[in-house]
């Protein structure tokens, strides 16, 4: 399975961390993640 986590803050905040904490968990449990932060594209 993949997930794909999508954050369209600029900011390192509370919405990145909970970003970040799901895509763990998805990975803990065998998924493949990705991250995409939009302002950094």
């Amino acid at each position: 399975m993949k997930v794909l986590g999508i954050s369209f803050s600029p900011r390192n905040g509370n919405s990145q961390a909970l970003v970040e904490h799901v895509l763990k968990g998805a990975k803990d449990a065998g998924a493949e993640t990705e991250l995409v932060r939009f302002c950094d594209l």
